[in-house]
């Protein structure tokens, strides 16, 4: 994963999901980049190497749907 150098480490976005804009805060954490996207209640997502796969984890929760949903957004975008 990637984030653009325009994109300051903890400069909020926002992405649409299910039909409503969703504010989004990229957090660096050690050498991960956490993305907090703020649902009710918030959801702490980030992507990860597991064997030769990248895989979107949701913080507490692992590999879930909502994780790779919220992912594959955030891939979309670029960032």
């Amino acid at each position: 994963m990637y984030l653009y150098p325009l994109m300051q480490e903890n400069e909020d976005f926002t992405i649409e999901f299910k039909g409503e804009k969703v504010k989004v805060t990229p957090v660096l954490k050690e050498a991960n980049i956490h993305f907090i996207v703020h649902l009710k209640p918030q959801v702490i997502i980030a992507e990860f190497m597991i064997i030769d796969n990248w895989v979107w984890m949701e913080a507490g929760k692992g590999d879930t749907d909502l994780a790779a949903s919220l992912g594959s957004i955030i891939e979309e975008m670029g960032i």
